[in-house]
């Protein structure tokens, strides 16, 4: 099932939001077609709508956009094995002074950066920030959205170990 791949590829895709918005509660709905989904997700007073495809391409295309009463965060993540490219942050804000901000890092590989920090988290015996305990939430998110799709209805998530 190539959506199942799909998401298991780009499993920080679930991960991600999480890490902003906290966990969901459920998935509302979710529909699936060859090479990709939408899916609706309970984050109580709004939703997260999380929308992924596939497509021939010669560039890399994926973001985030959270949305605010009074601004946006649009982050879009480098080519997971391409070295050297940070991520790409904008933040705009609203309100009675509208401004437009972009964010940089320096260059590094992601990749690289995330065996380090689970390299340190052993040496100073310390958690990682994605710990099995949150990965399994992800597992859990994915298989409910796959759930969801396959019984046409909302399924309420169990995240707890």
């Amino acid at each position: 099932m190539r959506a199942m791949d799909n998401l298991l590829e780009q499993v920080h895709d679930i991960n991600l939001p999480r890490y902003f918005m906290g966990d969901p509660a459920a998935v509302e709905l979710s529909r699936l077609w060859p090479g990709g989904f939408i899916s609706v997700l309970d984050y109580g007073d709004y939703p997260l709508i999380l929308e992924m495809g596939s497509m021939t391409a010669d560039f890399w295309e994926e973001q985030l956009m959270i949305y605010f009463r009074n601004g946006w965060i649009n982050l879009r993540p480098a080519a997971p094995l391409l070295r050297n490219v940070p991520a790409k942050v904008k933040i705009y804000r609203a309100g009675k002074v509208q401004r437009d901000e972009a964010l940089h890092e320096a260059w590094s590989w992601a990749f690289e950066r995330q065996a380090q920090h689970f390299v340190d988290c052993i040496v100073e015996d310390r958690e990682p920030i994605s710990s099995g305990a949150d990965s399994y939430k992800d597992i859990v998110i994915i298989e409910s959205i796959l759930k969801s799709a396959v019984e046409g209805r909302k399924v309420k998530l169990k995240l707890g170990l």
